[in-house]
């Protein structure tokens, strides 16, 4: 594992693909490396790049306070990033992080982009489906959207693998669900 490291040491260690993920975890919860690794996890110097991506979000495991920092950044540098496996490592710190220590402004932003993944039948459907957990992330908080993504989803649906759009669909129910209940229990 690499103890010291610079921005390019972390990149040679990364291309070579040599490494256990035991030592990619540790590494990504040195608050000394994370700042290194955040550069090369928001450029596009494959496969390290990816790679760097994949190690901070096995890092947000343990914890995400380093990352909340980070969120107005990777918001803008995620249309910039190339490949498909990239992105959607990209998109797991927002996936997997509490949606109020991802600040409000970011939301509209991280909704469009987010929107746009969904509906290209382009991408891998890993990267599709992140993005749309995202999608649903902001729409738990911002409920009056569910109707624009459900009829995105409802039009996309036919092209998703069975296992892809079932989990959609479920989600999609819940917060719905959610919704009704929260109505109901204002009046």
């Amino acid at each position: 594992m690499v103890e010291e490291s610079t921005y390019q040491e972390l990149k040679t260690y990364l291309e070579e693909g040599n490494f256990l993920t035991q030592d990619i975890r540790e590494m990504a919860q040195n608050p000394e490396v994370i700042p290194d690794l955040m550069t090369l996890a928001l450029s596009n110097d494959e496969p390290a790049a990816w790679r760097a991506a994949w190690a901070l979000s096995h890092a947000m495991k343990d914890s995400v306070d380093w990352l909340v920092p980070y969120l107005p950044q990777v918001v803008e540098v995620l249309p910039s990033i190339k490949k498909d496996g990239h992105v959607r490592e990209l998109l797991k710190f927002y996936r997997d992080i509490d949606i109020t220590l991802i600040p409000d402004d970011l939301h509209g932003k991280l909704y469009d982009y987010c929107f746009s993944l969904f509906e290209n039948n382009s991408l891998q459907p890993g990267t599709r489906s992140n993005a749309f957990r995202v999608l649903l992330k902001i729409v738990e908080t911002e409920p009056l959207l569910i109707g624009e993504v459900k009829a995105a989803f409802d039009m996309i649906a036919p092209f998703l693998s069975k296992g892809i759009r079932s989990s959609c669909q479920r989600r999609i129910n819940q917060i719905e669900f959610q919704s009704i209940n929260e109505s109901k229990n204002e009046i």
